[in-house]
C-alpha cells in the first residue's frame, strides 16, 4: 500500500496527470447564440415530434407483424424439409 501511495506521488510530481485548466471549456472562443420560440412554433414543433412518433410506431408495427408471419411461414416449410432428410 506504501508503495503504491509512492507511485501515485511520483506521477503527479512527473505531471503525468493534467492540469485542473485543461479539463475547462474555453467559452470565450464559442459564440453561443440562444434563440426563443413563440407558443405557436412551440406547438407546431411538438405536433411535427407527436406525428413522427406516431409514424414510427406504425413502422416498427408493421415490421413487426412482418417478421412474425415470415416466421410462421418459414418454420413449417423448415420442418417440412427435415422430416424430409430424415426419410
Amino acid at each position: 500500500m506504501i508503495k503504491r501511495l509512492k507511485e501515485n506521488e511520483n506521477l503527479r510530481k512527473k505531471k503525468y496527470f493534467k492540469n485542473k485548466n485543461s479539463y475547462t471549456l474555453k467559452l470565450d472562443s464559442v459564440n453561443l447564440d440562444y434563440k426563443t420560440a413563440s407558443k405557436e412554433q412551440r406547438a407546431e414543433i411538438r405536433k411535427r415530434v407527436l406525428e413522427e412518433g406516431r409514424a414510427e410506431r406504425k413502422k416498427s408495427t408493421r415490421i413487426l407483424i412482418l417478421s412474425i408471419l415470415i416466421v410462421v411461414i418459414l418454420i413449417p416449410i423448415f420442418l417440412y424439409f427435415v422430416n424430409w432428410l430424415m426419410n
